[in-house]
Protein backbone atom coordinates (compact mmCIF):
# COMPACT_ATOMS: atom_id res chain seq x y z
CA UNK A 1 0.00 0.00 0.00
CA UNK A 2 1.35 3.24 -0.76
CA UNK A 3 1.63 5.81 1.82
CA UNK A 4 0.38 9.91 1.67
CA UNK A 5 4.24 12.09 0.70
CA UNK A 6 5.21 14.06 3.50
CA UNK A 7 6.22 17.73 2.49
CA UNK A 8 6.95 18.97 5.70
CA UNK A 9 7.29 17.10 9.15
CA UNK A 10 7.19 19.70 12.74
CA UNK A 11 7.69 19.15 15.75
CA UNK A 12 7.08 21.53 18.84
CA UNK A 13 8.18 20.53 22.40
CA UNK A 14 7.01 22.75 25.62
CA UNK A 15 9.53 22.20 28.27
CA UNK A 16 7.71 23.94 30.94
CA UNK A 17 4.61 22.11 30.49
CA UNK A 18 5.40 18.63 28.65
CA UNK A 19 3.09 19.39 25.95
CA UNK A 20 4.54 18.03 22.85
CA UNK A 21 2.79 18.39 19.08
CA UNK A 22 3.03 17.51 15.45
CA UNK A 23 1.78 18.43 12.32
CA UNK A 24 2.08 16.96 8.99
CA UNK A 25 1.76 18.40 5.55
CA UNK A 26 1.42 16.57 2.39
CA UNK A 27 1.94 17.38 -1.15
CA UNK A 28 -1.18 15.76 -1.83
CA UNK A 29 -4.62 15.93 -0.51
CA UNK A 30 -5.49 12.35 1.55
CA UNK A 31 -6.53 10.06 -0.49
CA UNK A 32 -9.93 8.15 -0.65
CA UNK A 33 -7.79 4.91 0.58
CA UNK A 34 -5.00 5.41 2.58
CA UNK A 35 -3.35 3.65 5.53
CA UNK A 36 0.40 4.47 7.09
CA UNK A 37 2.51 4.37 10.15
CA UNK A 38 5.07 7.11 11.13
CA UNK A 39 7.32 6.78 13.98
CA UNK A 40 10.19 9.24 15.60
CA UNK A 41 11.84 9.79 18.87
CA UNK A 42 12.84 13.11 20.40
CA UNK A 43 16.10 12.86 22.56
CA UNK A 44 19.50 14.47 22.73
CA UNK A 45 23.07 15.72 21.85
CA UNK A 46 24.88 12.60 21.44
CA UNK A 47 28.25 11.54 23.00
CA UNK A 48 30.39 13.27 20.25
CA UNK A 49 28.63 16.49 20.62
CA UNK A 50 27.60 16.87 17.62
CA UNK A 51 24.63 14.05 16.33
CA UNK A 52 21.30 13.67 18.01
CA UNK A 53 20.91 10.74 20.03
CA UNK A 54 17.40 9.11 21.09
CA UNK A 55 15.98 6.03 22.54
CA UNK A 56 15.30 2.84 21.21
CA UNK A 57 12.17 0.34 20.63
CA UNK A 58 12.32 -2.74 22.39
CA UNK A 59 11.01 -5.19 19.67
CA UNK A 60 8.68 -7.43 22.00
CA UNK A 61 6.82 -4.38 24.22
CA UNK A 62 7.50 -1.41 21.99
CA UNK A 63 8.87 0.65 25.01
CA UNK A 64 11.55 3.01 24.43
CA UNK A 65 14.61 2.01 26.08
CA UNK A 66 17.80 4.93 26.15
CA UNK A 67 18.29 8.07 28.68
CA UNK A 68 15.80 9.05 30.99
CA UNK A 69 13.02 10.99 29.89
CA UNK A 70 13.55 10.60 25.90
CA UNK A 71 10.68 9.66 24.44
CA UNK A 72 9.15 8.03 20.96
CA UNK A 73 5.92 8.71 19.21
CA UNK A 74 3.91 6.44 16.67
CA UNK A 75 1.22 7.80 14.74
CA UNK A 76 -1.15 6.11 12.23
CA UNK A 77 -2.88 7.62 9.84
CA UNK A 78 -6.57 5.32 8.02
CA UNK A 79 -8.32 6.83 5.57
CA UNK A 80 -11.53 5.46 3.99
CA UNK A 81 -14.51 6.86 1.61
CA UNK A 82 -17.33 4.59 1.67
CA UNK A 83 -21.14 5.79 0.10
CA UNK A 84 -20.67 8.94 -0.05
CA UNK A 85 -19.23 9.51 3.64
CA UNK A 86 -15.14 9.64 4.57
CA UNK A 87 -13.66 8.01 7.54
CA UNK A 88 -10.32 9.82 8.73
CA UNK A 89 -8.94 7.67 11.83
CA UNK A 90 -5.44 9.04 12.96
CA UNK A 91 -4.08 7.76 16.45
CA UNK A 92 -0.89 8.77 18.02
CA UNK A 93 1.17 7.02 20.95
CA UNK A 94 3.35 8.70 23.11
CA UNK A 95 5.85 6.70 25.69
CA UNK A 96 8.72 8.18 27.87
CA UNK A 97 11.56 6.11 28.72
CA UNK A 98 11.56 5.73 32.99
CA UNK A 99 7.95 6.57 32.96
CA UNK A 100 6.15 4.20 34.91
CA UNK A 101 2.57 5.86 34.09
CA UNK A 102 0.46 5.20 31.31
CA UNK A 103 -0.29 8.24 28.54
CA UNK A 104 -3.43 8.07 26.65
CA UNK A 105 -3.75 7.66 22.85
CA UNK A 106 -4.29 11.47 21.27
CA UNK A 107 -6.07 11.59 18.33
CA UNK A 108 -5.01 13.35 15.40
CA UNK A 109 -6.91 16.22 13.39
CA UNK A 110 -7.54 16.62 9.55
CA UNK A 111 -7.66 19.98 7.42
CA UNK A 112 -10.29 20.91 5.55
CA UNK A 113 -8.19 20.85 2.42
CA UNK A 114 -7.07 17.12 3.88
CA UNK A 115 -3.37 18.69 3.52
CA UNK A 116 -2.50 18.82 6.76
CA UNK A 117 -2.43 16.14 10.01
CA UNK A 118 -2.37 17.65 13.44
CA UNK A 119 -1.45 15.45 16.85
CA UNK A 120 -1.49 17.64 19.90
CA UNK A 121 -0.22 15.60 23.27
CA UNK A 122 -1.09 17.23 26.29
CA UNK A 123 1.01 18.01 29.27
CA UNK A 124 2.15 15.72 31.28
CA UNK A 125 4.64 15.70 34.36
CA UNK A 126 6.70 12.68 32.39
CA UNK A 127 8.04 15.44 29.74
CA UNK A 128 8.40 18.57 31.97
CA UNK A 129 11.71 20.34 31.91
CA UNK A 130 13.55 17.42 29.97
CA UNK A 131 16.50 18.24 28.01
CA UNK A 132 15.40 17.37 24.33
CA UNK A 133 16.55 19.11 21.74
CA UNK A 134 16.20 17.28 18.58
CA UNK A 135 14.37 14.74 16.48
CA UNK A 136 15.83 11.77 15.23
CA UNK A 137 14.74 8.06 14.36
CA UNK A 138 12.32 9.41 11.70
CA UNK A 139 10.34 6.69 9.36
CA UNK A 140 7.62 7.20 7.31
CA UNK A 141 5.54 4.78 6.29
CA UNK A 142 7.32 1.96 7.32
CA UNK A 143 5.23 -0.74 6.43
CA UNK A 144 4.02 0.96 2.95
CA UNK A 145 5.34 0.34 -0.58
CA UNK A 146 7.16 3.61 -0.58
CA UNK A 147 8.72 4.17 3.49
CA UNK A 148 10.86 6.95 3.58
CA UNK A 149 13.47 8.19 6.28
CA UNK A 150 14.33 11.69 7.38
CA UNK A 151 17.34 13.05 8.68
CA UNK A 152 17.56 14.15 12.34
CA UNK A 153 17.18 17.31 12.96
CA UNK A 154 17.50 19.94 15.98
CA UNK A 155 14.64 22.73 17.49
CA UNK A 156 15.58 26.11 16.65
CA UNK A 157 17.89 27.58 18.84
CA UNK A 158 19.14 24.41 19.79
CA UNK A 159 21.35 23.02 17.55
CA UNK A 160 24.96 22.70 19.19
CA UNK A 161 27.91 24.62 18.28
CA UNK A 162 29.87 23.01 15.17
CA UNK A 163 33.30 21.51 15.81
CA UNK A 164 36.45 24.23 15.53
CA UNK A 165 38.57 23.61 12.42
CA UNK A 166 40.57 20.94 11.50
CA UNK A 167 44.24 22.70 11.66
CA UNK A 168 46.45 19.26 12.56
CA UNK A 169 47.33 17.78 9.60
CA UNK A 170 47.06 13.79 8.61
CA UNK A 171 49.73 11.55 9.88
CA UNK A 172 51.01 8.67 7.27
CA UNK A 173 53.61 5.74 8.22
CA UNK A 174 54.76 3.19 5.37
CA UNK A 175 54.41 -0.32 6.58
CA UNK A 176 55.80 -1.39 4.09
CA UNK A 177 57.84 -1.26 1.87
CA UNK A 178 59.88 0.11 4.95
CA UNK A 179 63.32 1.91 4.30
CA UNK A 180 66.45 0.30 3.38
CA UNK A 181 64.30 -2.95 1.96
CA UNK A 182 65.30 -4.81 -1.22
CA UNK A 183 62.39 -5.77 -3.29
CA UNK A 184 61.39 -6.84 -6.01
CA UNK A 185 58.42 -8.51 -8.02
CA UNK A 186 54.68 -6.60 -7.86
CA UNK A 187 53.83 -4.67 -4.79
CA UNK A 188 50.08 -4.65 -4.32
CA UNK A 189 47.37 -4.00 -1.56
CA UNK A 190 46.09 -8.00 -1.47
CA UNK A 191 49.89 -9.27 -2.26
CA UNK A 192 50.58 -12.87 -3.00
CA UNK A 193 49.96 -15.29 -0.53
CA UNK A 194 50.73 -12.50 2.61
CA UNK A 195 53.86 -11.56 0.63
CA UNK A 196 54.95 -8.10 -1.24
CA UNK A 197 51.73 -6.30 0.52
CA UNK A 198 52.05 -2.40 0.00
CA UNK A 199 50.48 -0.99 3.12
CA UNK A 200 50.22 2.56 4.28
CA UNK A 201 49.27 3.80 7.77
CA UNK A 202 46.98 7.39 7.19
CA UNK A 203 45.34 8.69 10.39
CA UNK A 204 43.80 12.19 11.06
CA UNK A 205 41.33 13.76 14.14
CA UNK A 206 38.80 14.16 11.74
CA UNK A 207 39.41 11.46 8.90
CA UNK A 208 41.52 11.46 5.68
CA UNK A 209 39.92 11.30 2.94
CA UNK A 210 42.31 10.72 0.28
CA UNK A 211 46.24 9.39 -0.08
CA UNK A 212 48.45 9.74 -3.11
CA UNK A 213 51.21 8.18 -3.76
CA UNK A 214 53.85 8.82 -5.72
CA UNK A 215 56.84 6.98 -7.28
CA UNK A 216 60.30 8.96 -7.70
CA UNK A 217 58.45 12.26 -7.66
CA UNK A 218 55.74 11.15 -10.26
CA UNK A 219 52.11 10.13 -9.63
CA UNK A 220 51.77 6.14 -9.18
CA UNK A 221 48.54 5.94 -8.21
CA UNK A 222 45.54 7.23 -5.44
CA UNK A 223 43.32 5.91 -3.15
CA UNK A 224 39.94 7.01 -1.67
CA UNK A 225 39.12 4.27 1.03
CA UNK A 226 40.91 2.50 3.49
CA UNK A 227 43.11 0.29 3.47
CA UNK A 228 45.50 2.57 2.14
CA UNK A 229 47.83 0.92 -0.27
CA UNK A 230 50.00 1.30 -3.51
CA UNK A 231 50.27 -0.46 -6.85
CA UNK A 232 54.27 -1.12 -7.74
CA UNK A 233 55.56 -3.48 -10.65
CA UNK A 234 59.36 -3.19 -10.10
CA UNK A 235 60.16 -5.23 -13.20
CA UNK A 236 59.35 -2.36 -14.74
CA UNK A 237 62.07 -0.07 -12.64
CA UNK A 238 66.03 0.28 -13.50
CA UNK A 239 67.53 -1.72 -10.31
CA UNK A 240 69.09 0.34 -7.80
CA UNK A 241 67.87 3.25 -5.59
CA UNK A 242 64.07 4.32 -5.44
CA UNK A 243 61.33 6.09 -3.58
CA UNK A 244 57.61 5.67 -2.88
CA UNK A 245 56.32 9.18 -1.38
CA UNK A 246 52.56 9.08 0.13
CA UNK A 247 50.65 12.24 0.53
CA UNK A 248 47.27 11.93 3.20
CA UNK A 249 44.70 14.64 2.85
CA UNK A 250 42.09 14.99 5.53
CA UNK A 251 38.09 16.94 4.77
CA UNK A 252 39.85 20.32 5.30
CA UNK A 253 42.09 20.35 2.37
CA UNK A 254 45.42 19.78 5.31
CA UNK A 255 47.79 17.25 4.19
CA UNK A 256 50.52 14.99 5.77
CA UNK A 257 53.35 13.14 3.63
CA UNK A 258 55.88 10.16 3.78
CA UNK A 259 58.87 8.55 2.12
CA UNK A 260 59.86 5.31 2.18
CA UNK A 261 63.63 4.79 -0.08
CA UNK A 262 64.08 1.20 -0.78
CA UNK A 263 65.94 -0.64 -3.41
CA UNK A 264 65.76 -3.18 -6.77
CA UNK A 265 68.06 -5.95 -6.54
CA UNK A 266 70.88 -5.57 -9.22
CA UNK A 267 70.36 -8.33 -11.80
CA UNK A 268 73.78 -10.32 -12.06
CA UNK A 269 74.78 -10.12 -15.66
CA UNK A 270 75.09 -13.80 -16.86
CA UNK A 271 78.33 -15.15 -18.19
CA UNK A 272 78.34 -17.61 -21.54
CA UNK A 273 79.10 -20.76 -20.14
CA UNK A 274 82.52 -21.93 -21.13
CA UNK A 275 83.27 -24.62 -23.32
CA UNK A 276 85.27 -27.45 -22.27
CA UNK A 277 88.20 -27.75 -23.74
CA UNK A 278 89.74 -30.58 -25.78
CA UNK A 279 92.02 -32.42 -24.72
CA UNK A 280 94.02 -34.70 -27.18
CA UNK A 281 94.84 -38.07 -26.59
CA UNK A 282 98.55 -38.82 -26.86
CA UNK A 283 98.94 -42.50 -27.71
CA UNK A 284 101.98 -44.00 -25.79
CA UNK A 285 104.73 -44.52 -27.96
CA UNK A 286 105.01 -47.74 -29.66
CA UNK A 287 108.14 -49.88 -28.21
CA UNK A 288 110.70 -50.54 -31.44
CA UNK A 289 109.26 -53.88 -32.95
CA UNK A 290 112.64 -56.67 -32.16
CA UNK A 291 114.00 -57.73 -35.05
CA UNK A 292 115.38 -61.75 -35.42
CA UNK A 293 118.68 -61.99 -36.65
Amino acid sequence: MTGPDVSRLAVTYEPESGQTSLVLDLYDPLGAWAWTDYKLALGGVGSDGRSCAGPTRNPITLQPEGREGDATLDLDIYSDYQRGWWDFQASGQLRVVGYTGSLAPESGTLSEDRRRITWVFPSTAALVRRDLTCVTSIRLGEYADNPDEVAPFFFVGLSPSPPPPDTSAPTVAWRSPRDGDVISGIWQEAGVKGRHVCRIDAQDAVGVVRVDVLLDRRFLNREFYAPWACVLDTTRLPNGRHTLSATAFDAAGTRGARRSRWSSPTTPTRRRPRRPRRRRLRHPPRSPRSSRS
